[in-house]
């Protein structure tokens, strides 16, 4: 009897965290390579992602020259009205009848080439072509930061299966020994030894225990649903994810060196700074607005037809432009240099943050390592409290209430070492993913790398 809290742990570590391999466990490292490909969130990520970088490629098609080719063809009718003269040569006036001939019919056709080059825009083709270079980059990077918290949010997901599962577990074992309890409490009660007061908290004891097993089950079934709808697949049998912990670099050994990279990947911060060398891109354009002419260079090329009759013609002009609004651009000139200023605004507001959010990963990350350590040394000592509670019932020395109470204990100490297990591991990757560390490759993750040479390229991105 006392070596039956012992066995159970034993079991439940090998069970839940030792997988042997006869049992194929799923990896969480293949979870998350069919979440890349299943994920719906994420693909419509992609999607967006694909749909700004052409955009950008319609901009870098505006800068060069516009080609247009006209066509006709059709058919042309007329005829000649002969009107004799109204006056005789003797003075006699009188009224003539005009006479015609019918339609005469000739083919028409034409033929038009026209070529427009926008030498000089007042800066807008130019400005549109900037927007649409820095968009790119801007929306890779934060594809980059959707993918990692595609890896984040997998371990999420990943991790409240491997709990629901082992909370499953520990409240169907923590039923099963209350229930033998609860009968031994009833014979004992049928031969005088047990009170009722003895039945009646080995019932209570038994009740809350069929509770938190109810519980469990509808825990670990959401937590199934949840598996399904992130990765796309049915889980089966999972590894414990600490398998991958020798397989990643471990987080920076000092806050100093993690806030240098922070500094220098950190996926808010790159975009931000971004976004204000986009702005003062766009103010230095955008002064062509007020300052600047539009100039354009159209050339024509017609050739055109008419019966047997074929023409030629050639026209070449520079069109000179500038619109006499000044207050209207100004006006806008100054909503650019707003943009700026708000650009650099939220610069500053995004280091707050990012330092923020880093510092409270890394004590989380420390906290959840000492709360860990915390809640095995609470394990090992309830499980030291239950054996002495079973030994003492065993010799007639103990009180009921105090067994079912270490009973209760032991329990709720086991789901918590589990827990405080796998939030320490998932801290961990938290902290990876606030210094822009945590990416596809630091996993040795096998899924489609999106360069922007992906995104580039026609047709890719928008169907698997």
């Amino acid at each position: 009897m006392t070596l039956f809290p012992f066995i159970c742990a034993i079991a439940l570590f090998f069970s839940l965290f030792l997988q042997p391999s006869f049992l194929q466990a799923q990896t969480l490292k293949s979870a998350l390579e069919h979440s890349w490909h299943n994920n719906v969130a994420f693909a419509i990520e992609r999607r967006k992602v694909q749909e700004i970088f052409e955009k950008a490629r319609r901009a870098a098609i505006d800068l060069g020259p516009q080609f247009q080719l006209k066509g006709s063809y059709g058919l042309q009718g007329s005829r000649v009205l002969n009107t004799p003269s109204s006056e005789s040569s003797s003075g006699a006036s009188g009224t003539g009848t005009g006479t015609s001939s019918g339609f005469e019919t000739k083919e028409s056709w034409s033929t038009t080439l026209s070529v427009s080059q926008p030498l000089l825009n007042r800066g807008q083709v130019y400005s549109q072509y900037l927007i649409g270079h820095y968009d790119r980059r801007i929306s890779h990077r934060l594809f980059r930061k959707a993918e990692a918290q595609l890896i984040l949010d997998g371990l999420r997901v990943y991790l409240g299966v491997v709990e629901a599962s082992a909370a499953l577990h520990v409240s169907e074992k923590s039923l099963s020994h209350l229930m033998e309890q609860w009968q031994a409490t009833k014979r004992n009660a049928s031969l005088g030894g047990a009170s009722k007061r003895d039945v009646a908290l080995a019932t209570a004891s038994l009740a809350q225990a069929q509770a938190q097993a109810i519980d469990a089950r509808a825990q670990r079934s959401s937590a199934a649903r949840a598996f399904r709808d992130h990765f796309g697949i049915d889980e089966k049998e999972l590894e414990d994810p600490q398998a991958l912990m020798a397989n990643i670099p471990s987080v920076p050994s000092s806050l100093d060196k993690a806030r240098d990279y922070l500094q220098k990947n950190d996926f808010d911060l790159l975009v931000a700074r971004l976004e204000l060398q986009k702005q003062r891109k766009i103010s230095r354009t955008t002064r062509g607005l007020v300052f600047l002419p539009s100039i354009s260079l159209d050339a024509e090329y017609r050739v055109s037809g008419l019966s047997d009759v074929t023409t030629d013609s050639f026209s070449a002009k520079m069109i000179f432009t500038y619109p006499l609004r000044p207050a209207y651009f100004m006006s806008g000139y100054r909503s650019v240099l707003n943009g700026l200023r708000l650009s650099r605004d939220n610069l500053h507001l995004i280091e707050q943050n990012s330092e923020r959010e880093f510092l409270d990963s890394w004590e989380n990350l420390e906290a959840r390592q000492e709360s860990e350590k915390a809640r095995l040394e609470t394990f090992e000592a309830r499980r030291v409290v239950l054996r002495s509670a079973q030994r003492e019932t065993r010799l007639g020395t103990g009180a009921i209430d105090d067994l079912l109470e270490a009973e209760r204990d032991f329990a709720e100490a086991e789901r918590a070492a589990i827990v405080a297990r796998s939030q320490s591991f998932y801290a961990r990757f938290d902290l990876l993913k606030s210094i822009g560390r945590l990416s596809p490759a630091l996993l040795n993750l096998n899924v489609p790398n999106y360069t922007s040479n992906y995104f580039i390229r026609w047709g890719l991105g928008v169907e698997k």
